[in-house]
Formats: C-alpha cells, sequence, structure tokens
C-alpha cells in the first residue's frame, strides 16, 4: 500500500523520510527515519492516515504522512553498490575502512 506525503509524493513501507512540520517543538529531534508499518483507515480519513516510523535515534513512533516527505524510496542496491557494503565493523575499524575507500575512488 502507498500514501501520499506532503509534497504529494507516493510513500510505502521501506522509504526513507525527513519531517516537514515546521511548527514543530524545539526540543523534537526527529529529522528522518524508515517507515516501518502503515495504519489503515477509512477513506474518509485519508487525511489521518499514520505510518509508524523509525527516527535516526532508533525510537519507533506514529506521524500523520501529510507531515512527511520523501527523501530517498526503497530499493534495491546494483551489484556495484553491494560490493561496497560493510557489516560488522567497530567505529574505527569503518573509519579507516573509509578514509582509504575515499582516498581509492579519487
Amino acid at each position: 500500500m502507498s500514501w501520499v506525503g506532503r509534497r504529494g509524493g507516493p510513500m510505502k513501507v521501506g522509504d526513507l523520510v525527513k519531517i516537514q512540520d515546521v511548527s514543530r517543538s524545539p526540543t523534537d529531534v526527529r529529522q528522518c527515519g524508515v517507515i516501518l508499518e502503515d495504519y489503515p483507515c477509512p477513506p474518509s480519513m485519508q487525511q489521518d492516515v499514520k505510518v509508524q516510523v523509525m527516527w535516526q535515534n532508533g525510537v519507533i513512533g506514529l506521524i500523520h504522512v501529510r507531515r512527511l516527505e520523501i527523501v530517498s524510496e526503497d530499493k534495491e542496491l546494483s551489484d556495484d553498490q553491494l560490493e561496497h557494503v560493510r557489516g560488522g565493523m567497530s567505529q574505527s575499524t569503518f573509519s579507516y575502512w573509509r578514509a582509504e575507500f575515499l582516498n581509492d575512488s579519487r
């Protein structure tokens, strides 16, 4: 299922989104997150569609889709992109790998 966000773009589970609500509290640290699940509502309430989002700080919460904008749609990585995926590294190991990778790319 997909929904329409603040700028009219369709959203779906797995999309990276950012919050676009200028009237939010200054203490609100939510900036971007991934849509985890939708909460369907009757057709008469389509303006009130909420989705569950895991925010950049790991907190999971509900938010109206009209307050969100898509940053990146959920798409599969290409084979070339997968060649550069690294997991399970410590931060220091990753920092070293990143520096080497960026220097080799130039």
